[in-house]
């Protein structure tokens, strides 16, 4: 919990159906800002109810209908002026209860992961408010990108091939021509690989590939 708390006093998480909170203004007789009777606090009080929201519907002169979302929340005189000409409405807020996508549950616990959020229940509630509160998602999946910490990626398991290499006896260490017709007879293998048992082996030409286990490749100035 202490680690989730940290991390949110940078820029606080509330869910969408969570009130406002404002601070109570200080009674006075002078009528200082924020006090009953002051201007500032008359033209709070003469704004309509429901005049600000989180989540917009915005219906453009197309047809199109957009959901936008404004934090902090946004007055209808502001949304009105971003999409001039558009018919404008608060959308409903979003129930409690809803699940996450699992892809972007994923994402969220690997963020809590992340900061170094272990209790069970803190995790529990601050899965549900990404559920319930759609910023609060995109907030906290842009947070991932800059806080996960990079994973290198697991090495590659070393594979040994179920099927010998295709090579060519002339070209192997273990390779001995005919003596008497070496370009014409058949060669040996120093090491009588089961491979040269088979055909086509022991041909000293390139083109006569087969599959075999012992082949050794020929160094320079070498000969078995």
């Amino acid at each position: 919990m202490a680690a989730l708390a940290q991390r949110l006093t940078v820029r606080p998480v509330r869910p969408a159906n969570e009130p406002e909170r404002t601070e109570k203004p200080s009674e006075n007789q002078h009528g200082s800002p924020g006090s009953p009777g002051s201007p500032e606090n008359n033209k709070r009080e003469s704004e309509p109810r429901g005049e600000r929201a989180r989540l917009w519907l915005v219906t453009t002169a197309s047809g199109d209908v957009l959901t936008v979302s404004y934090c902090p929340l946004a007055p209808l005189a502001k949304v009105q002026a971003d999409y001039a000409g558009a018919s404008i409405e608060p959308a409903p807020a979003p129930e409690h209860g809803g699940e996450l996508d699992p892809s972007d549950a994923a994402l969220v616990v690997a963020w809590l992961d992340a900061i170094g959020e272990t209790a069970t229940e803190a995790r529990a509630q601050y899965l549900a408010t990404c559920a319930s509160d759609p910023h609060a998602l995109a907030w906290t999946l842009a947070e991932l990108a800059t806080t996960a910490p990079e994973v290198d990626a697991p090495a590659l398991p070393q594979v040994t091939p179920s099927n010998p290499p295709e090579v060519a006896c002339c070209h192997c260490w273990h390779f001995t021509t005919n003596a008497i017709n070496p370009r014409g007879g058949i060669g040996r293998c120093a090491v009588d690989s089961p491979a040269s048992h088979r055909n086509p082996a022991l041909w000293p030409w390139p083109a006569a590939v087969h599959p075999c286990r012992d082949w050794r490749p020929i160094l320079e100035g070498d000969a078995p």
